[in-house]
């Protein structure tokens, strides 16, 4: 790997621009697989300076997405990380009895569909043995 193509591929990693840039996914498995030619690393290069600028302006306050090892098992399915490459699947643990819930996002990003699906699962949890801490519970 030329010296181009490994600064190509350690700004893509070390700035996260794959997750911000679908686009250089592709990229990615070229340089992984040693088919990025040096021409194309240092027209990507010039591409991305303005991407890596921004990041270096503004970081990412948010840590990487964690795998399904770190998340664990849970007691709701709510849905998938959109942002690894492999797939996540993402629920809540209520047995634990969280006191609360933040569900926020912009129009049309899912929020009703993922309360829906908290709704669904305390009821399938309640229907099938399963005791769920309420305020009225004595």
């Amino acid at each position: 790997m030329d010296a181009d193509t490994s600064r190509l591929y350690h700004l893509i990693k070390e700035w996260k621009l794959d997750w911000r840039h679908p686009e250089l996914q592709r990229i990615v498995r070229k340089i992984e697989r040693g088919r990025m030619r040096p021409e194309q690393s240092r027209r990507w290069l010039k591409k991305v300076a303005p991407w890596v600028e921004k990041q270096r302006k503004c970081p990412n306050p948010f840590p990487t997405a964690p795998d399904q090892q770190m998340l664990g098992d849970f007691d709701i399915e709510i849905g998938k990380l959109k942002e690894r490459s492999d797939i996540v699947r993402v629920g809540l643990r209520i047995m634990d009895r969280p006191r609360h819930v933040l569900v926020s996002g912009s129009t049309g990003s899912g929020k009703t569909n993922v309360l829906r699906r908290i709704i669904i699962g305390i009821d399938s949890i309640n229907r099938n043995g399963g005791r769920i801490h309420t305020d009225t519970d004595s």
